[in-house]
């Protein structure tokens, strides 16, 4: 990132310091660290609002989100996208031309345009995701607990999938000849 002006603004709440810090390339947002961790640290900090503002030319650069607790919001234009969620809740919505999701706890709700490919984990919690434009070249999906809520736009998937146990609700259109893949493995939870 090169001479840009990133601006975080942090206001309510108690605790120690938000911190935006500068790495070769990468723009690194860190929370507060407290001895005692979120219990005593952040468990009555409800009152507290973070804001990263980007300038629009970064529109496009990829980036990576994680969340281990709390509440995260996120608009944008994206390249790639990875986000892992511990717990909390995350929303995020936009476009982006990849998405790597993984969900090991809480709640995501994504809503992306221009997805081609696209990478969902969840090992439990709840994973909603509704994909618009094209439809994504590839797909591919895991889940051991929990659930995922997949929407992708209209068309034909050569979908495989492999159900050891749980629900997978499937209206979506199948041709061995498509392009567009989706891989589904699924050992417990509704996908």
């Amino acid at each position: 990132i090169q001479n840009h002006q990133a601006q975080l603004a942090v206001t309510g709440g108690r605790g120690g310091p938000w911190t935006l810090q500068r790495d070769e390339d990468e723009l690194l947002v860190r929370g507060p660290e407290t001895v005692f961790g979120w219990w005593f640290g952040g468990w009555f900090d409800d009152d507290r609002s973070v804001v990263l503002t980007l300038p629009s030319e970064l529109q496009g650069l990829d980036a990576s989100f994680t969340l281990s607790a709390g509440s995260l919001d996120v608009t944008g234009r994206f390249g790639e996208l990875d986000t892992e969620l511990s717990a909390g809740d995350l929303t995020i919505s936009g476009s982006a031309s990849s998405l790597d999701a993984d969900v090991s706890a809480g709640s995501a709700d994504i809503l992306l345009d221009g997805v081609r490919e696209a990478d969902f984990a969840v090992s439990a919690g709840d994973l909603t995701v509704e994909l618009t434009g094209a439809a994504p070249s590839e797909t591919s999906i895991d889940v051991s607990a929990g659930g995922l809520d997949l929407s992708v736009p209209a068309g034909e998937y050569n979908i495989t999938q492999n159900v050891s146990a749980g629900t997978l609700d499937n209206r979506l259109d199948h041709s061995s000849s498509s392009r567009n893949s989706i891989d589904v493995t699924l050992s417990a939870g509704t996908v």
